[in-house]
């Protein structure tokens, strides 16, 4: 009896009934390309971690000249 249960629960498609039920219009579809989207960039990203963190880098540098700059110009402001 329990066991009938549980089988209830579940659904059994085999892929070609998934492929089918995942037309080029569906949303199942198009939620599926953009997961496939993400795990593609972020695999892509830890493939070039080398270039990810030299990313990091060089915006963690542009900050602090923006940074620096701005100081300066409130430092001649207020000079002036």
């Amino acid at each position: 009896m329990s066991a009938d249960k549980t089988f209830q629960k579940y659904i059994i498609i085999s892929p070609a009934a998934l492929k089918r039920l995942r037309g080029e219009g569906s949303m199942v579809a198009k939620l599926d390309a953009e997961r496939e989207a993400r795990l593609e960039k972020a695999s892509s990203k830890k493939g070039n971690y080398d270039d990810f963190l030299r990313e990091t880098q060089q915006q963690q540098q542009r900050r602090r000249q923006q940074r620096r700059q701005q100081q300066q110009q409130q430092l001649r402001q207020e000079q002036a």
